[in-house]
């Protein structure tokens, strides 16, 4: 596993040499990948890229000044689309010497430049200008291609030490054949390339031999970005000339249809659609794939349309698709290695997928990264783990989660220190299958918790869910207002004008807070929301408001995004409620009982079991268990929540003239009540000793702890 990741030098300085060689292409991406390419080749000592005069010209000015002779002529060089049908036994080490004398801005480590992947390392660092936007294609034509750029947001490529783990899974035995349906740059194509040849090498066999095969007929990659799949050309050749000469292959690199790709069901075998050119493509015996990430809501509408249609169980991201994807490719017996998001392992709009993968494959190990492993995707949303399954000689038909249960495999969790840089291994152990899905049909949506303690199960079996007690009308559980422009429609209170301020009522919008918080936004709803109906309407959202029936009401909200934990609080007074601060409003059950659950230890917790990332959705609250507390025990609970709701007012106050003293004692005591309400609760719903102390030294419940305010 993972060695020390700290690579923020590393990155720093890859996207000083993007800057400077984007300047110095005049502002074009492609032509500045050329250049790291050519450097790249250069040294490496191997024949630098077939590059066109212009680009010599401009490299050999940088070096020797403007009036400078060109080093070589643009016939020395030979086109990297054909480099594989090229030997290059002499080497021309001599060009890497001439440019020793490169200036400042393009100063690299040799080494560095030399690596095969350094040129689609570069890439993501390169900006890219946008051409003007394109119609959008008809609906019913899903090979009319969408602008290349994108597919910026769904590109982020394999960290070097991933792939190589990731190709370390696979069955690289014989004659097995490997796909990867998202090839990007190459890295996993690389990985799988080094992985095939020390195996090889380790039985005494030639590396010419080897990568002859593997380049002709073993390895494959697919991708709907022309650039890219050159960038996975070039790094294949450098990663082959390390180890041979001679002739080879080209390598299977196809370029597929936007916007589908991968996922049109016309390219596999058996299946066609009316009208399709699409060529059907054999299986495989592994797939290793870093899938784009890229939710429903903001795919373009062709892409979403079809997976509803094609896709029903992994609609709502491109990589859950793309899991099932890579099973429809595999033979059985096959395997698939991939990187992927945690989310869909526990989130209930991923039910129907998980079911789908048990039927159809076993898990072989499940890596648990977390957040922080691709380090140009910084922040706590893209939470990962690497996961490899098999699949079933004999898939079931889909009969309510009925596997077999047998099997066994690793799962490993790791964690991200702070300050070190590095993957820290928390666990490490061994998994029944049948453990595992008897956690999952204990909870309601059947996540896979794959280190969840023995008490777990118990406390959604033995309880109510909220979402329960939602459809016997004892409380609603609500999405808020969408807007569709909130810079439009909404407004700090400090900005309106006195003639405005009639218009304008509390908005509540996320914001983090816990207990108590009053809202200082403020929505236009003049005339009743009717400005509002019309631009949403305009928009081809529906006219009537999400949550209408519950606006103005007391109730408790809550932020969609908790990047510091979840936190509960009560709802602004008389105030409409955003997308981002979902509501729950009681009935039968006091609000300020809830209040106290939603903050114990307890619930945040499970929230955190349920959906270890930091979007909070009200279908997770509907998941969690509530048990009725007695009426003694409910009025020490109303009691608690109380006084931590008149601390916060007192807080907001010292905050706002500065006293500090009185706020570091107004925290301490939220803090001593917050810990009597978590011990009424533990008690309250049996929580042992060991999940006690499990849960209270939970990330998520320290994070929500530490900052109240």
């Amino acid at each position: 596993m993972p060695p020390n990741l700290k690579t923020r030098s590393a990155t720093s300085l890859l996207k000083r040499l993007a800057r400077s060689l984007n300047a110095l292409a005049e502002q074009d991406r492609q032509q500045a990948a050329r250049f790291s390419a050519h450097l790249s080749l250069a040294a490496a000592g191997l024949c630098p890229a077939p590059l066109d005069r212009k680009l010599i010209e401009t490299l050999n000015r940088l070096i020797h000044g403007p009036q400078a002779k060109l080093i070589y002529d643009a016939s020395d060089f030979a086109g990297l689309t054909d480099s594989f049908h090229l030997s290059f036994a002499s080497r021309k080490s001599e060009f890497w010497e001439q440019l020793g004398n490169l200036p400042g801005q393009l100063q690299y480590p040799r080494q560095a430049l030399a690596a095969p992947l350094f040129t689609g390392n570069l890439w993501e660092f390169l900006p890219e200008f946008l051409p003007p936007q394109t119609p959008q294609p008809k609906p019913a034509d899903y090979l009319i291609s969408r602008p290349a750029s994108n597919l910026a947001d769904t590109q982020f490529f394999t960290p070097l030490w991933i792939a190589a783990d990731m190709a370390e899974s696979l069955d690289l035995s014989g004659e097995s054949t490997v796909l990867d349906p998202a090839c990007g740059a190459g890295h996993l194509l690389v990985a799988v390339l080094e992985a095939v040849l020390a195996k090889s090498q380790s039985r005494g066999e030639p590396a010419q031999a080897a990568l002859e095969v593997l380049l002709k007929d073993r390895l494959c990659g697919f991708d709907v970005d022309r650039d890219l799949l050159d960038l996975s050309g070039l790094a294949l050749y450098m990663a082959a000339r390390k180890h041979c000469s001679g002739e080879l292959p080209r390598p299977n690199l196809q370029k597929l249809e936007l916007p589908l790709g991968s996922l049109d069901r016309a390219l596999r075998p058996g299946e066609r659609r009316p009208g399709s050119t699409v060529k059907s493509i054999r299986d495989f015996d592994n797939v290793i794939m870093n899938p784009p990430y890229q939710s429903s809501r903001t795919m373009d509408s062709i892409t979403a349309d079809y997976l509803k249609e094609h896709y029903p169980n992994s609609k709502n991201d491109l990589y859950a698709a793309f899991l099932e994807l890579a099973l429809a490719f595999l033979k059985d017996e096959g395997r698939l290695t991939t990187i992927t998001q945690q989310s869909f392992f526990t989130i209930q709009r991923f039910e129907r997928l998980r079911l789908e993968l048990l039927d159809k494959a076993r898990f072989l190990s499940v890596k648990a990264l977390g957040a922080g492993a691709f380090p140009t995707c910084p922040g706590e949303k893209v939470n990962t783990a690497i996961i490899t399954l098999e699949k079933r000689k004999t898939a079931p038909v889909l009969q309510k989660h009925q596997s077999t249960g047998k099997g066994h495999f690793n799962y490993c969790l790791y964690k991200k220190e702070r300050a070190g840089g590095k993957l820290e291994l928390l666990r490490d152990i061994e998994l029944q299958e049948s453990a595992l899905l008897e956690v999952a049909r204990a909870i309601p949506g059947f996540p896979f918790i794959f280190d969840a303690p023995p008490e777990l199960p118990a406390l959604f079996s033995n309880f109510t869910s909220l979402g329960q007690l939602e459809k016997e009308g004892e409380l609603s559980i609500v999405n808020g207002l969408f807007t569709c422009n909130n810079k439009l429609f909404v407004k700090s209170k400090e900005e309106l004008l006195p003639d405005e301020a009639a218009h304008y009522v509390p908005y509540d919008k996320g914001g983090g807070r816990k207990w108590y918080y009053e809202t200082p936004l403020r929505l236009n709803w003049h005339p009743n929301g009717e400005a509002i109906r019309a631009y949403r309407a305009g928009r081809g959202q529906s006219r009537a408001l999400p949550g209408e029936a519950f606006y103005f009401q007391g109730g408790i909200t809550y932020s969609y995004i908790g990047t510091s934990g979840f936190k509960a609080r009560l709802l602004s007074a008389g105030a409409v409620f955003d997308i981002a601060s979902s509501a729950i409003f009681t009935r039968t059950i006091d609000k300020l009982t809830l209040l106290a659950y939603l903050n114990s230890a307890t619930a945040i917790y499970l929230l955190a079991r349920l959906n270890p990332t930091i979007n909070f959705q009200i279908g997770d609250l509907r998941r969690l268990p509530f048990k009725l507390p007695p009426p003694a025990l409910d009025t020490s609970l109303q009691a608690q929540a109380a006084a931590c709701i008149e601390l916060m007012k007192e807080a907001a106050r010292c905050s706002a003239t500065s006293n500090l003293p009185r706020l570091q004692k107004i925290l301490a005591e939220e803090a001593r009540q917050q810990a009597e309400i978590d011990r009424l609760i533990f008690e309250h719903m049996g929580v042992g000793s060991t999940l006690r102390r499990e849960m209270l030294e939970n990330d998520w419940v320290l994070s929500a702890r530490a900052k109240v305010l």
